[in-house]
């Protein structure tokens, strides 16, 4: 492979605008050096609704798109009709379709490799029966999950097939890299998500007592979870049950919920700022860095499963760039990583409340020993560890 080489960037296709997930912060790095064209379909409705109805308009606006480009940002942009199906019949039938498209739009746009890490997007023809490379970025663990049906079956022999067609693989924790070995034999390249830890170390003190100030926070200990919280496992009921628990012995402690979905589970128990609950939606990437200074604990109460023990959440780098703790569940991935600002509370109402209620979780971590932990996050070695990857190191 060279610098001529041109990438079409199949990711989760809703991460131009307003968010700034893994996949966008590689497009734009690696568009400094590469061409870079990513399938972005942040106009069609419907993402964060569970709803059924939702979900199927999502798919009837994702299909009945035309082609489109731009070419107007860090990364070029194209549209293009997309299939989404599932079942076991349904859903190679979509990829088959999804794969056509794929293959018109390298021709389009003079691309000869794909960087897949959207997982049931399409299945590329094995190694040797294409003119394309595909590198497979695995972003969560898709295929643990799944239950026990003739659907969840299907998924992962879906996913399994993805992998081993992929020229080459790249995982986003040391828990994955593990865990994709066992499941095909095959070791990905190791790159973990980053964060910008210069820019958010020297983020402008006073953006932060604004928001502290927009809250009536004064001197009361914020806790702050940000992230998307219309996931079945962001453990947000939990969450919610500990803190008021703890609040009746401190009731100085507010409650920050930050991002898509985090107005769900306070609406459906009727709770406001008056139980110390504030819901601050969803927040422009020009803002959310305001955030992680302004708290004083970070939150990440995700329920223990497969797919949550292997992952590597962007907000614990970003608190931790920010000089802040956080209080996790202990997830596998977390606990490998042993980094000094991360506390561990069991997924339990009581063992949460007791870690809000301890001095011990709110101690700021030591500098120096942060910064040395966190100094393999950076976005910029993250790509490098990707060109790598894909056959450029």
């Amino acid at each position: 492979m060279n610098s001529s080489t041109s990438i079409l960037w199949l990711a989760r296709m809703r991460f131009f605008g307003d968010l700034r997930v893994r996949e966008f912060e590689l497009a734009r790095r690696v568009a400094r050096t590469r061409k870079v064209i990513a399938l972005d379909r942040s106009d069609a409705r419907g993402w964060d609704e569970p709803r059924l109805a939702s979900k199927m308009k999502l798919r009837w606006d994702m299909a009945r798109g035309g082609w489109q480009r731009w070419d107007d940002g860090e990364v070029a942009r194209f549209r293009m009709p997309v299939v989404v199906a599932t079942g076991p019949v349904a859903n190679r039938i979509a990829a088959w379709i999804n794969e056509r498209g794929v293959v018109s739009a390298l021709d389009r746009f003079g691309c000869n490799m794909v960087f897949l890490s959207h997982p049931f997007l399409f299945l590329p023809p094995a190694r040797g029966r294409r003119a394309y490379r595909v590198h497979f970025d695995l972003v969560d663990n898709f295929f643990d999950g799944w239950p026990d049906t003739i659907t969840g079956r299907s998924r992962k022999r879906f996913i399994r097939e993805a992998m081993l067609r992929a020229d080459s693989l790249s995982a986003i924790s040391h828990c994955l890299c593990d865990r994709v070995e066992e499941f095909i034999g095959r070791r990905p390249i190791y790159v973990p998500n980053g964060a910008a830890l210069r820019e958010i170390r020297d983020w402008p003190a006073e953006r932060a007592a604004a928001v502290r100030a927009r809250h009536d926070l004064g001197n009361r200990r914020a806790l702050a979870y940000i992230g998307n919280h219309v996931a079945d496992f962001d453990g947000t009921e939990m969450l919610i049950e500990a803190f008021l628990q703890a609040r009746v012995t401190r009731p100085d402690l507010a409650l920050l919920l930050i991002g898509p979905g985090s107005a769900r589970v306070p609406l459906a128990r009727g709770l406001g700022v008056v139980d110390g609950v504030h819901v601050v939606g969803p927040v422009s990437t020009e803002e959310i860095w305001d955030y992680f200074h302004a708290a004083d604990l970070g939150l990440l109460p995700f329920i223990l499963e497969p797919g949550t023990h292997h992952c590597l959440p962007l907000k614990v780098l970003e608190f931790g760039a920010a000089g802040k703790p956080v209080l996790a569940t202990p997830l596998h991935e977390l606990q490998r990583l042993a980094l000094p600002h991360i506390r561990f509370a069991e997924h339990d109402i009581g063992a949460w409340r007791r870690a809000l209620l301890d001095e011990a979780s709110y101690a700021p971590p030591d500098a120096a020993a942060l910064e040395k932990a966190l100094r393999p996050f950076s976005w910029d070695l993250a790509t490098e560890a990707l060109l790598k990857g894909m056959g450029w190191g």
